[in-house]
């Protein structure tokens, strides 16, 4: 799928589903340089937790690690990490 594809369902709430690839594209565009090497792990916990069927923690995830990625301020690249496995406690 090349273009995002929103659901006119009235049944469905209003959604966009954007290919992985895309996702990858936008945060390798965006993120601080330092933090480029972390976008692969980081977009693998995000399908992890999608195909675990954790959609809303996916998506948590996915937006706390746009935010993490594109901050060029200090900290450590495994500030989020702690949490950001299909099993933790986030």
């Amino acid at each position: 799928m090349n273009k995002p594809f929103v659901p006119k369902s009235p049944h469905t709430p209003p959604s966009m589903i954007v290919p992985w690839i895309e996702l990858y594209n936008a945060w390798s565009m965006l993120a601080a340089p330092d933090k480029v090497d972390c976008i692969q792990e980081t977009l693998d916990t995000v399908k992890q937790f999608a195909q675990a069927g954790q959609i809303k923690k996916a998506v948590f995830t996915m937006v706390a690690a746009t935010a993490w990625l594109t901050d060029d301020g200090p900290g450590s690249k495994n500030d989020w990490e702690a949490s950001a496995s299909p099993g933790g406690s986030a």
